[in-house]
């Protein structure tokens, strides 16, 4: 576990060296200080300009919560990293600060994304806008957590704001992060929150070592940089003191069980994750009217359905790129239907230079409009290029419905009419392992297993071999009608790709805890296929036995699926190293077909040109 979240952190905290993308510069210079909020709280920020004489400088800002910055090992010299140095070399100034309550900055935390940490965002930017060196014009950028602060702030209508560049960040905290599908997801859960616990009492050996481990010389070990000056280190200590103020991201977490249900402590009482999350602050968000470049990967977490639900629902125009990359904008850990045959155009280096190129007009000109048009750039895995539409999903692809036949069969066509149940024990073992879509969140470069449980722990549908390729693009649904000898139990649906030697490739997955099943149509944004409210009010339990329909929302995707290639849609019960055990006891799950509903995945098939 320590190897990724040490990994998270490092690129993060723009603390790694790598020469991809980042040139040699002339001499950047780098100052640390304090900047006093309008409450007293003073907030770390590390200052980075391409010289020290540089002035009219356009500002990046990024606000973290993994330290702005490592203490350096010799106690003078600091890497900028890769994605700080290349934005010295295109005339930038980068300014990044830790949030309150953690890193070397005052003050303690009773929720994540609070509104005293936007209003904290919104202070520096316009202080950031109005130092002697600056231009006034300030963009905010950010990967992961990062990037839901540089999305979000702009609702605080900041002088000095003109673009915003979120990266891989999430849309709903509850349904796209730690409980997907209903379900609680354990790698947020718990590994980040003691992650975040360790940082915020600046213990690196906590954070980033092994248990019983803490090796010398290790990058880290320092912990957090202190600011620049005489007392830095007392300053320091002082401020790590107030952290312990901070009610624990696990505390939060403890009672939480539905969307509506209260995330925080008594200072911050009836908030929940859908409070402080864009899916509930979007329309103060798309009030502002800042431009934003969202990034997402059709393989990191639920971030790609996060910015496929921005585009829909906002009136501001935003640009979204959705890529084949692990969490942060890394390679992908297995190939996918030949997803590195394009590395020109999805390396890191291509994608810091989208973001100055969308930022240029705006940041250095008198222009609005950023130089990237507002619409959704995708890259279509196995196919090796990247297309872009004004609407999702595209105007060429329909959902063709796929049938799930008793004998194991999956086939598109005429419904067919086919009466009978299949049951299966779930196997509380079965796992896509650890580095699918949501370890990648942490740091892992995906990778699915490629291993299956055993037989009896799942139900498997496959295609015959296609007569010619398949190209999908957009949201998959699995309609199913499902029985359940609990009262309640999890659902795990997969979708993927064989090929003719037996390679399995991860195309879509989704979850559902079955007590969630309600199907709603009440949301505020735009939904792809089914939406699931995930309130107290619409829950209830399954009656042991009985069969009843349930729909699951899957990932979206595009992909182009070669000539005799299969088709597999998976069954199961558990995801035993992402998700929670939802049933306390043995669970009998069954998929029918009856006359009534033949059970289904809707597949986005893009027409043939």
């Amino acid at each position: 576990m320590k190897r990724w979240v040490s990994l998270l952190v490092l690129l993060v905290a723009g603390c790694v060296s790598s020469s991809e993308g980042a040139p040699p510069l002339p001499g950047p210079s780098v100052a640390s200080q304090y900047v006093e909020m309008a409450d007293g709280t003073r907030i770390a920020v590390d200052i980075w300009r391409p010289s020290p004489e540089a002035d009219e400088l356009p500002t990046i800002m990024q606000f973290t919560r993994y330290w702005r910055a490592l203490k350096p090992a010799d106690g003078v010299s600091q890497d900028p990293g890769p994605e700080i140095s290349f934005l010295l070399s295109q005339g930038y100034a980068v300014i990044v600060a830790d949030a309150r309550g953690t890193g070397a900055s005052f003050g303690h935390r009773t929720t994540e994304f609070s509104d005293e940490e936007l209003e904290d965002a919104r202070q520096l930017i316009e202080w950031a806008a109005g130092q002697d060196w600056a231009n006034g014009r300030v963009a905010t950028l950010g990967a992961s957590y990062l990037g839901n602060m540089a999305e979000m702030v702009a609702m605080t209508q900041p002088d000095g704001l003109v673009a915003s560049v979120p990266r891989f960040s999430d849309f709903s905290e509850y349904r796209h992060a730690i409980r997907p599908g209903g379900i609680r997801n354990s790698v947020i859960a718990d590994a980040w929150a003691a992650f975040t616990a360790a940082l915020d009492a600046n213990d690196p050996c906590g954070a980033f070592a092994a248990p019983g481990a803490c090796p010398e010389g290790a990058p880290w070990r320092g912990g957090v940089k202190p600011v620049d000056g005489d007392a830095s280190q007392a300053l320091l200590d002082a401020a790590v003191v107030e952290h312990a103020g901070n009610t624990p991201v696990a505390q939060m977490l403890a009672g939480l069980r539905f969307a509506g249900d209260p995330f925080g402590t008594s200072e911050g009482q009836g908030v929940t994750l859908d409070d402080v999350s864009p899916q509930s602050r979007w329309p103060a968000i798309d009030a502002a009217r800042i431009p934003a470049l969202h990034v997402a990967s059709w393989y990191d977490g639920g971030t790609a359905i996060g910015v496929l639900t921005r585009f829909m629902t906002y009136e501001t125009p935003i640009s979204v790129v959705i890529g084949p990359w692990s969490h942060g904008g890394g390679p992908m850990g297995r190939d996918v239907l030949g997803t590195t045959g394009n590395e020109a155009t999805t390396s890191m280096a291509s994608q810091y230079m989208q973001i100055t190129e969308y930022l240029a007009p705006v940041m250095f000109g008198d222009s609005d409009t950023p130089g990237l048009d507002p619409v959704i750039r995708y890259y279509v895995l196995g196919a090796n290029r990247w297309r872009q539409t004004n609407v999702w999903p595209p105007q060429d692809s329909t959902l063709q419905a796929w049938w799930l036949a008793v004998d194991g069969t999956l086939a598109a066509g005429e419904m067919p009419v086919d009466i009978g149940e299949i049951r299966f024990n779930v196997d509380p073992e079965a796992s896509t392992g650890q580095a699918n879509r949501w370890h990648t969140q942490l740091g892992v470069p995906v990778a699915y297993s490629q291993e299956d449980p055993k037989p009896d722990g799942q139900l498997e549908y496959e295609s015959a071999p296609l007569q010619s390729s398949l190209e999908l693009a957009g949201n998959p649904v699995a309609d199913l009608l499902v029985s359940s000898s609990a009262p309640d139990a999890g659902l795990f649906v997969y979708l993927q790709a064989i090929s003719p030697d037996g390679n399995i490739v991860h195309l879509s997955d989704g979850q559902l805890r079955l007590a969630d099943r309600h199907v709603t149509s009440n949301a505020t944004y735009h939904s792809f296929g089914v939406d699931h409210s995930f309130l107290r009010d619409d829950a209830s339990p399954m009656k042991p036995g009985q069969a009843e329909r349930v729909r699951v929302a899957m990932s979206p995707i595009a992909v182009q699926i070669p000539e005799d290639f299969s088709l597999r849609f998976l069954i199961r019960g558990a995801d035993a190293d992402t998700f929670e055990q939802v049933a306390s006891e043995e669970v009998t799950l069954g998929l029918h077909n009856t006359e009534q509903l033949q059970p289904s995945i809707s597949l986005p098939v893009v027409e043939e040109d």
